[in-house]
C-alpha cells in the first residue's frame, strides 16, 4: 500500500491555525463554563443543569476543574512545552478544587481529603515549575548555541524553534 505523500508547507499551517483555533475556542467555553459553575453554582445549576438533586459541591467541583482544562487549552497556546501547559491546567483545578473544600466547609473535618488536596496542589504547581525551569533552561542553551554557531536542531510543528 502506498504511503501518503507528506502535508506541504501550507498544509501544515492550515493544520495548525485550526489546532489553535480549537485550543482558542475551548479554552474560551470550558473557562467560562467553569467560572460560572464554579462562583454561582446556583444560577449555574438553574441554567444548565437543572436536574435533580441539585449539588452545590458537585457543581464547584465540576466548575474548578473545568476552569483546569480552559487554562491547559489557554496554557498550550501560549507555553511552548506541552508539559508546562498540561501541568499548569492541572495546578489550577488542584487549587480551585482545595480552595473551594476550604472556602465552604466540605469536608473540613476530613483530614484525609485535605491532606489529599494538599498534596495534589503541591504535587501540580512544583511539576509546573521543574517543568518551566525546565523549558527555560533548555531556551538558554538553545541562545546559547545560535550565538556560538552551533547548528540547533529543528523538530517540525514545536513552536520557538526554527
Amino acid at each position: 500500500m502506498p504511503r501518503a505523500a507528506a502535508p506541504s508547507p501550507v498544509q501544515e499551517a492550515a493544520i495548525r491555525t485550526l489546532a489553535r483555533l480549537a485550543a482558542a475556542i475551548a479554552a474560551a467555553t470550558f473557562l467560562f463554563l467553569g467560572l460560572w459553575a464554579y462562583l454561582a453554582p446556583g444560577s449555574f445549576g438553574a441554567g444548565v443543569a437543572d436536574y435533580p438533586p441539585y449539588n452545590e459541591h458537585y457543581l464547584r467541583d465540576g466548575g474548578a476543574f473545568q476552569v483546569g482544562l480552559g487554562t491547559a487549552a489557554l496554557a498550550g497556546l501560549v507555553i511552548a512545552d506541552p508539559l508546562t501547559a498540561v501541568l499548569t491546567g492541572a495546578a489550577a483545578a488542584s487549587l480551585l478544587h482545595a480552595a473551594a473544600h476550604l472556602a465552604g466547609g466540605s469536608h473540613t473535618d476530613d483530614r484525609l481529603t485535605l491532606s489529599t488536596l494538599a498534596l495534589t496542589t503541591l504535587l501540580g504547581l512544583t511539576a509546573a515549575i521543574a517543568a518551566t525551569r525546565r523549558t527555560t533552561a533548555t531556551r538558554r542553551t538553545t541562545a546559547t548555541r545560535r550565538t556560538a554557531g552551533d547548528p540547533v536542531p529543528t523538530r517540525p510543528g514545536v513552536r520557538g524553534r526554527p
